[in-house]
Parts: C-alpha cells; structure tokens; sequence
C-alpha cells in the first residue's frame, strides 16, 4: 500500500476492518477501535475519489465502530458513528434499495438498541420499526436470508415493551419471534435453540409478570429443556441462561407454595452460581447471594431453622463482602441480618439474635 496505495489500500483497509471486529469479538476493545479507525480513515480518503465504489465499506465500518463505541458505554461516540452510517445507507438505499436496504436496516436496529441502552425508548422504538418494516418485506422476497433478521428484530421490539410495560404489544412481538425461530430451529437446531430459549425465557417472565402462572411454568420448562441440551455441549457459553431459568422456576413455584420443587430448583441454581461466581466474583457473587437468601427464607418458613441459618449466614457473609466494595449492596446486607435476626430467635439462640440487634440498630 505505500508503494502502490490505489491498488491495495482498499485491501489494507478490509483486513483492518476485519482485525477490528475479531478484537471486538474477543473483548479487546482498545485494539479493536484502533483497528477500525485505521480502516475508517482510509476508507474516508477513498471516499474522495470514488464515493460510488467505497461508500458502502464506510458505512459499514461507521456501523461496526458505532457497535463497539456502544459495548464501551462510549454512548456519544456511538451515536456520532451510527448517524453518520445511517445518512449513507439512506442515500445508498434510495439509489438501490435491493443491495443497501439490508445494512440500512442494520444500521437502524444497531442505533434501537443504543438508544434502549440509554433510555431513550422513543426513538429506540421509532428505530426498531423502521428497521422492521425493511425486514418484513425482504423476507417476503427472500425468507431463507432475512427471516433470521426479522425474528431478533421482533425480539428487540418485545423486549422494548416489556421495559415500557406495554405487555399486550410485548406479547405479539414475542410470539411473532417465537413463530420464526421454530421453523428456523427446525432447520438449523444448532444455531437457532439458544434464541428459542430465550424467546421462551421471556415469555416465561411476561406471564409472571402479568400473573399468568401456568403459562409462565410452561414457557420456563420449556426453556430449560433447551438449555439443559445446550449446556451439555457449552457449558461455559449456556451456564448462565440456563442458571437464570432454574432461579426463575424457583421463584415461580415459591409463589405457588410449590415448596419441594421450589428448592430443587434453587439448589440447582445455587450449584452452577457457586462455580461461575468462583471464576467470576465481579459479575456473579451478587446472583449467589441473592440465591442463598432466598433458600435461607424458603427454609426459614418451612420452619427448617438450622437449615436457614446456614443459608443466611453465607448470604451475610458476601454481603458483608460487596458491601465494602460498593455501598449500594448496604440494604441488601442489611436484610439478611434482619433475617439471621429471626432465626437466632426461632432457634432460641437468645444472646446471638441480641448482638446482631444492636449490629443492626448501629446501622
């Protein structure tokens, strides 16, 4: 390229773009914005001599440097880079909607799901539609390549409002995603069941929210069934959906008074968050504790005392833990010795239940 930058500097740029998104990939996200602005900075440069031919290369990498931006919480950068993509694409796909419609409508659920990142949930919808109103009719000329596309941009919309509580419009969405990835999943089990889970997965959450508990029990176990299978070739990648989805049931059957199921459930839950919050204390030592505490309660109202106390005094231990890291845990850690509290008493273990009031009462 230094020797002969019109003939191969196209090609520098594309393996840096592709550097770019295998760092981004890989979470090494300084080296991945290095990467792509060196790309981007070429591609500007030969943008000025021949738009036609690298427009489309420098939208594409505005959208990826954007995507990145975003992953970093660098949400200003991030707009700034999708805008720019999104005024390309717009004109590119006016010329020729049949090869520029699609990363248009990349662009626009990129830039969805910046602005439901930072709340801002009107134009997180506005975005979302736009990009579905592109999906539903490139999936109607050509199902097979955009079907994919218009499933995760239906799980977008639904996700959007259950935040927004708008659960009948959450409901339609979900399911049209559902409908999508079971024929997809028909086809391709192994690239579209983690999706299925986490369609069933959501709908599951709907229905508990919305008070619909047989459902919301049938969407849950049907999620697990899929994580389950899904862990036993991954464990590493599906733990954590599959963790999530045991808590939930445990949860649910708690509500139901369904006490046997409800710990089975837990102490599932509690196997795989002991290991992962071992690997991973930042990101799982709070989803441990909250485990323990909510055996510790279970057991607590089935009047199993000692059992309680075990589980509460280890929630306690980690609180104490997060507390002294970050302040925000300070309620949390506050509860479980109100807990421990009502266990010493029901245990009679008089002189432990009043210094831990007068712990307490200091705090």
């Amino acid at each position: 390229a230094k020797d002969n930058p019109k003939a191969y500097e196209p090609s520098l740029a594309k393996i840096w773009s592709t550097i770019g998104g295998l760092y981004s990939n890989t979470q090494r996200f300084t080296d991945s914005e290095a990467m792509y602005n060196a790309a981007l900075e070429t591609y500007r440069n030969l943008v000025k001599n021949c738009p036609e031919a690298f427009e489309p290369d420098l939208a594409s990498t505005l959208n990826d440097l954007g995507c990145l931006y975003n992953d970093m919480l660098r949400f200003e950068d991030s707009k700034k880079m999708l805008m720019e993509s999104l005024e390309i694409n717009q004109h590119l796909a006016i010329k020729n909607p049949d090869a520029y419609e699609h990363d248009l409508a990349i662009t626009l659920m990129n830039l969805g799901n910046l602005y439901y990142d930072t709340q801002d949930f009107i134009n997180c919808e506005a975005m979302h539609k736009a990009s579905l109103d592109i999906y539903i009719h490139l999936s109607k000329k050509n199902p097979k390549a955009y079907e994919s596309d218009l499933a995760m941009t239906h799980l977008n919309l639904g996700n959007l409002y259950f935040t927004t509580k708008q659960l009948n419009e959450c409901e339609t969405m979900y399911k049209a995603a559902l409908e999508i990835y079971q024929s997809l999943t028909n086809e391709s089990p192994n690239v579209y069941e983690p999706y299925l889970a986490s369609i069933y997965m959501n709908l599951g959450n709907l229905y508990s929210i919305t008070q619909r508990l047989n459902e919301c029990e049938n969407m849950y176990k049907i999620a697990l069934e899929l994580q389950e299978r899904l862990v036993r070739g991954n464990p590493k990648v599906y733990e954590p959906d599959l963790v999530k989805t045991q808590y939930n049931l445990g949860m649910l059957y708690n509500r139901l008074q369904r006490f046997s199921e409800s710990e089975t459930m837990y102490k599932a839950a509690l196997k795989i968050r002991e290991h992962l919050a071992k690997e991973n204390p930042e990101v799982y030592e709070f989803e441990l504790a909250k485990t323990y505490m909510d055996l510790g309660v279970l057991y607590y109202n089935e009047k199993r005392f000692y059992e309680s106390k075990t589980m509460v005094n280890a929630t306690l231990k980690l609180f104490e833990v997060l507390t002294k890291s970050n302040i925000k845990y300070e309620p949390n850690y506050t509860i479980a010795q109100l807990q421990l509290f009502w266990v010493y008493v029901n245990l009679k273990e008089y002189s432990n239940a009043y210094n831990l009031g007068l712990v307490y009462c200091n705090i």
